[in-house]
């Protein structure tokens, strides 16, 4: 029996129409169904607004970590939830919940159990040694800020307090107990580090032999010659006194000598002269950097008359021998150091590349504030200094920076010096004048050789 194929097609057709057209119907009358229920919903429970005054140091918790704990609360309860201030001389802030009223009131109910449940904030204050404070804030607060996020408590450093006794900073600490505790051995683990480095220090400075008593030729120009000006070792305090810790190394006159600031760095000379001897000390290796030219200006290696070491040194002066020019004097400044004394060109070697590096130590001073008491410093005077201050004993004494004076070319740091090695701290300048060495100056005079009166008749 035959069919009509346009007849099957249309029917096809018409039925897949008629089950669409039925989907869409029945797909409107569900979507209606909801909305009409929506709607019903919404007219037997109406949305509410609740406002919570929350104080401010709990604001933080209730939020949590990046809003963790606030989206938890959102989606347990199907609110919205938000800060604001409340206007008002108050720290406090007002949190909006917006819902149905059970959910806004089971919100409250868990905002509310979450102050409760907050850790208790506390604050303490802890002392540690003046000079750590620098390892603690680190540079550019990176240590300090890199302690607080790891405990979560609020580090901060008192810039103004310090007990001269004992050279005490004051920290004080905010937080949980949890967060204090993990901060007081952070800091503690800083305190240590410092003291480990300090140790070392002193070891270094122990280890060194007095160098013997030689004048510097305070006359002496440094920094000549056409080589690059070497970068030089500066007094930057360490503490908000404006104090730091300094040897001093070398004498001209009480009104003027050279210190070394005590760092790291001083392991680090220690480390470089040990090397240069022993580089130095072999022959081959001296004739390998054999001086073949030498100017005023450049920096050299050379020996130092009176011990077995070798150290950089710059050329102050020439005097030349035509008929032997390896026996040509050289007056040398021993830039880490201060001092200055002679020696022959044949003595002396080109300074090994790597012997560059460390910035050279010794920082030109005047002493503040005082004069000789006659027309210029006697030897008595300069054997007083150099007990006050330790001199080449590689003790420290604490120097502070009061102005910067010219002196020719060189801008020279004009400082107070303070022993407080003993029990009662002793101000070098006023025991030179409590012993009769020197007298107070002029407002502006230091004790530098450039400054002295001039010499009576």
């Amino acid at each position: 029996m035959g069919v009509d194929t346009k007849k099957v097609v249309l029917a096809v057709g018409l039925a897949t129409f008629t089950g669409v057209a039925l989907y869409l119907l029945y797909k409107k009358n569900d979507e209606d169904d909801e909305l009409e229920m929506y709607a019903a919903d919404t007219a037997t429970s109406r949305h509410t607004l609740i406002e919570m005054v929350i104080p401010r140091n709990a604001v933080g918790f209730v939020i949590g970590r990046q809003g963790a704990n606030v989206k938890e609360i959102q989606e347990i309860t199907n609110t919205r939830i938000n800060f604001k201030d409340p206007g008002g001389p108050t720290d406090d802030r007002v949190c909006v919940i917006r819902g149905k009223a059970e959910n806004a009131q089971e919100a409250e109910r868990l905002i509310q159990r979450a102050i409760a449940e907050q850790p208790k904030l506390l604050t303490i204050n802890i002392s540690v040694p003046q000079r750590a404070c620098g390892r603690i804030i680190g540079r550019n607060g990176d240590s300090i800020r890199e302690m607080c996020a790891v405990s979560g408590a609020k580090i901060i450093v008192d810039r103004e307090f310090r007990t001269p006794a004992d050279g005490m900073r004051l920290i004080t600490i905010k937080g949980t107990e949890d967060q204090l505790s993990t901060a007081k051995q952070l800091i503690q683990t800083k305190v240590e580090e410092e003291e480990a480095m300090q140790r070392r220090i002193e070891l270094s400075a122990a280890n060194r032999a007095p160098r013997t008593k030689h004048k510097p030729d305070a006359g002496k120009s440094q920094g000549a010659g056409d080589q690059p000006v070497p970068t030089r070792e500066s007094l930057v305090a360490t503490g908000a006194d404006g104090y730091l810790e300094v040897y001093v190394s070398a004498v001209d006159t009480p009104g003027h000598f050279w210190v070394q600031v005590k760092s790291p760095r001083a392991i680090e000379l220690d480390k470089l002269v040990e090397r240069m001897t022993e580089f130095y000390s072999e022959e081959s290796n001296r004739n390998m950097y054999k001086l073949k030219k030498v100017a005023v200006g450049d920096v050299v290696a050379a020996p130092f008359p009176y011990d077995s070491s070798w150290y950089r040194a710059e050329v102050a002066e020439l005097a030349e021998n035509d008929s032997d020019p390896d026996q040509t004097a050289l007056t040398v400044y021993y830039v880490d150091f201060g001092d200055t004394d002679t020696v022959q060109r044949r003595q002396a070697a080109e300074l090994r590349t790597d012997f560059l590096g460390l910035s050279h130590q010794a920082v030109e001073c005047f002493l503040c504030g005082v004069k000789p008491s006659g027309c210029s410093w006697t030897d008595a005077a300069g054997d007083c200094f150099e007990e006050l201050t330790y001199a080449a004993q590689w003790k420290s004494v604490m120097a502070k920076v009061v102005r910067y004076q010219q002196a020719g070319s060189r801008k020279v740091p004009v400082v107070e010096l303070v022993d407080t090695n003993s029990e009662l701290d002793v101000d070098v300048a006023k025991e030179l004048v409590k012993r009769g060495h020197a007298v107070w100056a002029k407002s502006g005079a230091t004790g530098s050789r450039e400054a002295s009166p001039a010499c009576c008749s």
